[in-house]
């Protein structure tokens, strides 16, 4: 998240637990125009941030489409593991990356993220039968 509000500009970053002083100073540069980063952190963790932010901004990948897929298909995250030879947590992993990177919100936004992605078809027809 640091790494693509840095992209916005000159922005001031400090970490939570940083003192008032630090803050301030931050705050001092940014309205002079430059940017501040708190300097407990290393610039190798901006490097790897920003190539996250890369990797997940551009189109779904190979397993996060399986995923995606079997999730708007009604799987849980226990079942999708199983079918796909992973850990739970590797797909709650891949879930969180998938809305983070869409800006996906809810399970709802997910399923129908997958619809337009034309990795699940919605019947119409099969669906407003079901429901008359």
């Amino acid at each position: 998240m640091a790494a693509a509000a840095m992209e916005l500009g000159k922005v001031g970053f400090v970490l939570k637990h940083s003192a008032a002083k630090e803050l301030l100073t931050a705050i001092g540069q940014v309205l002079q125009g430059k940017s501040f980063t708190s300097p407990k952190l290393r610039s190798e963790d901006w490097v790897e941030q920003r190539s996250r932010v890369v990797q997940f901004s551009k189109d779904l990948t190979a397993r996060q489409r399986d995923v995606l897929q079997l999730f708007a298909e009604g799987y849980s995250l226990k079942e999708i593991a199983g079918r796909l030879d992973l850990s739970p947590k590797t797909i709650e992993f891949h879930k969180h990356h998938i809305m983070t990177a869409f800006h996906l919100k809810t399970n709802s936004d997910l399923i129908l993220f997958a619809v337009k992605k034309r990795l699940i078809a919605v019947e119409l027809e099969a669906h407003h039968a079901a429901y008359n």
